[in-house]
């Protein structure tokens, strides 16, 4: 059980350092456009700034080459606005499909996480049936050692049977005075108690199979 915590701790670990690896990445690429789009306005305004400095120093140039110069210069800025529009558009469209990819990422990791621990938890079940089981065999197979021989059982069985039947065929003889009465007396007892012990043995044998039986179909 240690074993396979350890390994699912392992495997979230790796998960949460893929996560903050993504993480970091899309962190440095958000800067990264962030400084691009700096430096371009910083650019713009200093080509403003300089523009209007050589506007004002050409005091020759007349009013249309001024509207000229506006015209060409708003165009300009106007597309470099544009372009930096549609850059930093895309640039958080990127950052949204990369989330979500992080997102889904997370998800199918907690659910094979859910499953691995899912898949450990029937797996300790089912060895600790394996190990009640072996328990379990291990007490039967003690308790016919402490048992003995069965031919022990059997003599002693027979001992008191034997008692039993010379007991009945004395008081049969003595009520009613004849041997063969007697004697088919005793072979009927002998064989009701040889009959009763057997089915008793077959009886006992028969639950510790269907317990046996259930304990393994349980472990299918």
């Amino acid at each position: 059980m240690g074993k396979k915590s350890r390994i699912a701790a392992a495997a979230a670990a790796a998960a949460a350092g893929r996560n903050g690896r993504l993480i970091e990445n899309l962190k440095i690429v958000t800067a990264s456009l962030a400084k691009e789009s700096a430096e371009s306005r910083k650019k713009m305004e200093q080509l403003q700034f300089h523009l209007a400095l050589m506007a004002a120093d050409r005091d020759i140039c007349d009013g249309l080459e001024r509207d000229v110069l506006a015209l060409v210069l708003s165009s300009s800025l106007g597309e470099a606005a544009e372009g930096t529009t549609a850059e930093m558009t895309a640039a958080t469209e990127r950052e949204r499909n990369l989330s979500t990819k992080i997102e889904s990422a997370v998800a199918e990791l907690n659910a094979a996480e859910m499953r691995l621990l899912s898949l450990v938890t029937e797996n300790d079940a089912k060895n600790r049936k394996l190990e009640d089981l072996k328990e379990r065999l291990q007490s039967m197979e003690e308790q016919a050692r402490k048992r003995g021989k069965p031919w022990k059982k059997w003599l002693y069985s027979a001992a008191a049977t034997a008692t039993l039947l010379a007991t009945t065929a004395v008081a049969t003889f003595c009520c009613d005075g004849s041997f063969a009465t007697s004697r088919i007396c005793l072979r009927e007892i002998f064989f009701f108690f040889f009959f009763f012990e057997l089915l008793s043995e077959l009886t006992k044998l028969n639950i510790r199979l269907k317990r046996l039986y259930f304990d393994f179909s349980s472990l299918l």
